[in-house]
């Protein structure tokens, strides 16, 4: 396993790297700067979930920012669980395998999710063992839909990370359920704009 310092959001993380994990790429580092930004505005949360953690370099940066008491980061992933088990050696973290939000039942301040936005169709794409987990990760639709459908019991705030080419705008549908946009950051890319988007729910 590789040993990485990233920066972003003004910090410096050290992350660890492994081939079967998604590496950190600009939708990340928009979702770093986006929980800055928040907290910049006023956010605060002593306890933090960070869904499909990955890496587990969002947990981190919100450790580093916000400071939160607790953090649970999960991944259906067994790779992801062994990198973020590694990145977050000194948060007061814990990393467990789980299958999106089905083992959390909720009640935390903050909600992290940088999910799969995109789907994948192409099940030939997973022809090794790391690319397995991978497309799992991905699937048909990606998993952007059940991430902003579990979100009101999950938590009052929410980071979401998603693209102008998702089936779904999230945005819209978390303002049914009284979310409303605390911070954004965008990045611009060809064809598709690239959305960081802390959301809070009041009262």
């Amino acid at each position: 396993m590789e040993v990485r310092v990233v920066e972003a959001g003004g910090l410096k993380l050290r992350i660890c790297i492994h081939p079967c994990v998604y590496n950190p790429s600009d939708d990340t580092m928009a979702a770093v700067e986006a929980i800055a930004k928040a907290a910049s505005l006023g956010l605060r949360a002593e306890s933090v979930v960070d869904l499909g953690t990955g890496t587990g370099i969002l947990a981190l940066a919100a450790h580093k920012i916000l400071a939160p008491a607790r953090i649970l980061a999960v991944d259906h992933s067994p790779y992801a669980v062994k990198t973020a088990r590694c990145t977050l050696s000194t948060a007061p973290a814990v990393v467990a395998r789980c299958n999106g939000s089905t083992c959390i039942s909720g009640g935390f301040d903050l909600a992290i999710s940088n999910p799969p936005y995109l789907g994948v169709d192409d099940k030939s794409l997973a022809r090794g063992e790391c690319e397995e987990w991978l497309y799992t990760s991905w699937g048909p639709t990606g998993l952007l839909e059940d991430v902003v459908a579990a979100a009101p019991r999950l938590a009052r705030a929410l980071l979401i990370v998603y693209s102008t080419l998702s089936p779904l705008d999230p945005e819209r549908e978390l303002a049914r359920h009284g979310y409303k946009v605390l911070a954004r950051v965008e990045k611009r890319f060809f064809m598709e704009t690239i959305r960081a988007v802390v959301l809070e729910r009041r009262g």
